[in-house]
């Protein structure tokens, strides 16, 4: 591009040129002037040489004059069109200025109801925000950094805070999933950076074609300057060649022609100094606009510094937030697994402690049952013991009819001998006795014989069953041992359990000095739980110690009590053997009694008669009829004795073998109980364990990550929601816990029932064995009993059936309850994302408009300069333009002006010929009066 310079100096040549080319400025080279006055001695060839010259020199000076208009002419012709050009071309702008300025006012109204929706979103967010925690405020520096990336992505249209605002939304789909969010998030920053760019770029393509106008603009005024530099030049030139001319000589009218030339020229010379300084003037607006550009460039230059560095750090940091976001994905992905399999694994828990509750229950009505079965056993012993009393009592009684009889026999051989002494003397007058009669009284003393053997046999049936049961009363005893092996070795678990929690208690406090580093507390509470599970477990397994211990101790009351039995029966045993001896006394004095009778009756038969014999034999039989009765029921009341006493003793041994089961049982269940309790224990220090150090990581980047405050933020948020959502399904679980505890302790209430009724089973059994028992008052109780118990049986069962139907009912019922609260979790996670997202669009937005008005305020100035400088320049130039045009109707009346003067030359130059032909002299006059 040519500078100004440069075309003023070619101005300047082509006038050098145009003035060397002039006859008008050739002609003075000699020195002297065409209009000097001639003198009297020049000759009239002279004069008319002269005059043929000066008449040449208007000539051409009119041929140059003509190419000048012209020259002119074309010149202006280009002027107009480029000022054509450019009135053109601002009407252009002004229309495009006119539609962007109704784009705006579009956006500002979208923008308008836009902004009084994110204002009511804002009362109903400061509204939630009065319940939660200030937030910490963001430095200086982040924000600086983050208004200059939000400048950056932000587009200067509002369609794309249009757009954001319909697409963001949308992500209320996809907030199960959190790593869509972020990478929805990511592709929307994406599309604004690119539109950004692309509004970047229609920006520079402006600035470029304004630039292109401002040159053409400098264009159009370096060639006014030479338009005006050429007429000043040409002005100069008439101007010379006017004073140049000695035309004025000729006639007195060319001085006021000269005068009103100069006037004319003071006039234009004012224009020109006008002109000038309205030239000076748009230069200098020209040169203070021309460095306005060149500041610009120079903020573009920087904001596209400051773009590209931005871009630089936005990468770097999106990079960094993108792992940051992966980590933390990752963690609450973690976090929720094994949230799930804690949550799993409690309810796994809560059923088996239930479980191990209901057994307890169970084994503790098994042991009141146990309690009161050796209650009634105490009492079958004491009434057993007052039977031993009566029976000694008996004995007693016994030995003193032996001895009383012992008495009478001693008193009956002294009468039998009286009477053998009386037969002796009777004999002599006595005669036979009957046949038949003897006959009899052996049949008699035959039964009498298989009755006593049958007594035996009785007897002995009653030995061996006392004998069986006394080896089952043995295999007892060894069963007792065992158990109280089993129990021993019981107490040895127990001891190794307690030492298993003295060392989880050790781990625990380890744990608790690793946590006092931790300040939160959220933790400490949550340690505080921990310890109070802890210390419910201790308390319950000192319960169950004291438990076992008194079951212990119960049992070796029962192994007392079974000792006692044992002595009891052999004490028993002793007394059979004493009756067994009286009973072969008994025999044997029989037997005597028989011999010593029929020794008699051989004696006494031929002696004494047959009528006194009879009576004599009939009265005796009777009386030892009598002494055998008597002996027969002291043996059947001792045979029931022994059969009460054995029934009893079979009752004691099914009640002992019942207890053992259920004792067995119970182990088992302490068994089971401790082993959860141990793996409890276990499970509680490794949620406490895995509760810690994520908490403690979480701490760790807490502190590295100052910028990731909103994503911890919601994850508290979460964190709270998820531990009221865990509140409720605890809630849930506790009400379904109480409905198993109602159905256990049904189950129990049957249990109990199953129990009575194997109980009265056997008792039913042992009453069938002995015929004697069956139309027993006692079995038609326990009948009735059995069947009140089958009937209330049958009621526990409906009602089980019941209670298991209310409990899927309420099963149902809660699943349907958590799945709504888990729905309105989610539907509260969405509305926070939403509300996030619309306080994200409202700062943005808030930003974008002071952004966009400073820049339509800075637009509108710029635009308002840019149309003023436009305007007054175009003012300028047809001001211009009218000058020039004045100039050229002057320059014209001038020529007019001239030619009329030229003519009338001439018809001097005509008049002086003739005048010169008419004499010398008077040519003398007239050169004087010239």
């Amino acid at each position: 591009m040519r500078t100004s310079k440069d075309l003023l100096i070619d101005r300047g040549l082509d006038i050098k040129r145009l003035t060397q080319e002039s006859p008008f400025l050739n002609s003075d080279r000699s020195g002297a002037s065409p209009l000097v006055k001639p003198r009297h001695t020049c000759s009239h060839e002279s004069q008319t040489r002269r005059i043929e010259e000066k008449e040449r020199k208007l000539k051409d000076y009119e041929l140059f004059l003509r190419s000048s208009e012209q020259k002119l002419r074309l010149e202006k012709k280009k002027s107009f069109e480029k000022l054509e050009d450019v009135a053109e071309t601002l009407r252009i702008r002004e229309k495009s200025l006119d539609i962007e300025k109704i784009k705006v006012t579009e956006a500002q109204k979208i923008l308008n109801q836009e902004i009084k929706a994110i204002e009511r979103i804002k009362k109903t967010i400061k509204l939630k925000e009065s319940n939660i925690s200030p937030k910490k405020r963001p430095s200086l520096y982040s924000t600086l950094v983050k208004s200059s990336q939000d400048y950056l992505k932000e587009s200067l249209d509002s369609e794309t805070s249009v757009i954001v605002e319909t697409t963001e939304p949308n992500s209320e789909i996809f907030n199960t999933n959190p790593s869509f969010n972020s990478s929805s998030k990511l592709t929307t920053l994406r599309n604004q950076l690119y539109e950004t760019k692309e509004k970047l770029k229609s920006a520079e393509s402006q600035i470029r074609q304004l630039e292109q106008i401002n040159e053409k603009n400098k264009k159009i005024l370096i060639e006014v300057e030479n338009l005006r530099i050429e007429n000043q030049q040409l002005k100069n030139y008439i101007e010379k060649s006017q004073e140049t001319s000695s035309i004025s000589d000729f006639d007195p009218k060319f001085e006021n022609l000269q005068r009103e030339n100069e006037k004319l020229k003071q006039n234009k010379s004012k224009k020109l100094k006008i002109l000038n300084e309205e030239l000076q003037s748009l230069k200098v607006n020209f040169e203070n606009t021309l460095s306005e550009l060149s500041t610009t460039k120079s903020e573009l230059k920087s904001t596209k510094l400051a773009l590209s560095s931005a871009k630089i750090d936005n990468t770097k940091k999106h990079l960094e937030n993108s792992n940051e976001h992966s980590a933390i994905k990752v963690q609450l992905n973690s976090a929720l697994s094994q949230i799930k399999v804690m949550k799993s694994i409690i309810d796994i828990k809560d059923k088996e402690l239930e479980e191990t509750k209901n057994h307890l229950a169970n084994t503790k009505s098994d042991i009141e049952y146990i309690k009161i079965q050796l209650d009634h056993s105490r009492v079958e012993i004491s009434s057993k013991q007052s039977d031993i009393d009566e029976l000694k009592i008996e004995n007693t009684v016994m030995k003193n009819e032996i001895d009383s009889g012992k008495k009478k026999i001693n008193t009956m051989k002294q009468e039998i001998g009286k009477l053998e002494n009386e037969l002796c003397e009777i004999g002599e007058r006595g005669g036979k006795m009957d046949v038949l009669d003897r006959e009899r009284e052996k049949i008699k003393m035959k039964e009498l014989f298989d009755e006593n053997q049958n007594l035996k046999d009785k007897i002995l049936v009653a030995y061996e069953e006392k004998k069986l049961l006394f080896e089952e009363k043995g295999k007892v005893h060894k069963e007792l041992e065992v158990y109280v092996k089993n129990t021993q070795k019981l107490e040895e678990y127990l001891n190794d359990i307690t030492n298993q929690k003295n060392q989880l208690e050790k781990e625990l406090k380890n744990h608790i000095d690793h946590s006092n580093e931790i300040q939160d507390k959220s933790k400490d509470a949550k340690i505080m739980a921990y310890k109070q599970k802890i210390l419910s477990k201790e308390i319950e397994v000192n319960d169950l110690k004291k438990q076992i211990k008194e079951f212990i101790a119960q049992i070796e009351k029962d192994s007392d009590e079974i000792i006692s039995l044992s002595e009891e029966k052999k004490k028993y045993d002793v007394l059979k053997l004493r009756y067994e001896k009286k009973f072969k006394e008994c025999e044997d004095i029989q037997k005597e009694l028989e011999s010593n009778l029929s020794n008699m009756i051989i004696t006494i038969s031929p002696l004494i008669g047959e009528a006194a014999i009879q009576q004599y034999t009939f009265s005796e039989v009777k009386k030892k009829d009598e002494e055998i009765n008597n002996l027969q029921i002291s043996l059947d009341k001792a045979y029931d004795d022994l059969s009460k006493a054995s029934a009893s003793f079979n009752q004691t041994i099914l009640a002992s073998k019942l207890s053992e089961s259920s004792l067995k049982a119970e182990i088992n269940c302490l068994k089971s109980e401790l082993d959860f309790i141990k793996s409890q224990l276990n499970y509680a220090g490794a949620e406490f364990s895995i509760i810690i150090t994520p908490l403690i990581t979480n701490e760790e980047t807490n502190n590295r990550r100052f910028s990731s405050l909103k994503s911890g933020e919601k994850i508290v948020e979460l964190e709270k929601e998820l531990e009221s959502a865990r509140d409720e399904v605890y809630n849930a679980r506790n009400e379904l816990m109480s409905c198993q505890a109602e159905l256990f302790k049904a189950n129990s209430e049957l249990i109990r029932t199953k129990s009575d009724l194997e109980m009265a089973i056997l008792l039913t059994d042992s009453y069938k064995v002995h015929p004697d028992n069956r139309q027993n008052k006692e079995i038609l109780e326990l009948r009735t009993s059995l069947d009140a118990l089958k009937t209330h049986n049958s009621i526990l069962k409906m009602k089980i059936n019941g209670l298991e139907n209310y409990i899927a009912r309420e099963g149902v019922r809660y699943r349907q309850e958590i799945e709504k609260s888990l729905q309105l979790q989610e539907k509260r996670e969405k509305e926070n994302l939403q509300l996030m997202i619309q306080l994200e669009s409202s700062i943005r937005s808030e930003r974008y408009n002071n952004i966009k008005e400073k820049n339509q305020i800075e637009i509108e100035d710029i635009i308002y300069n840019n149309e003023n400088d436009l305007i007054e320049e175009n003012i300028r130039l047809r001001k211009s333009l009218k000058k020039c045009e004045l100039e050229k109707e002057e320059l014209a009346n001038n020529i007019e002006r001239t030619k009329n003067q030229a003519e009338m030359y001439r018809k001097l130059s005509e008049g002086l010929h003739t005048q010169l032909n008419c004499g010398s002299s008077e040519s003398s006059d007239i050169s004087d009066s010239d």
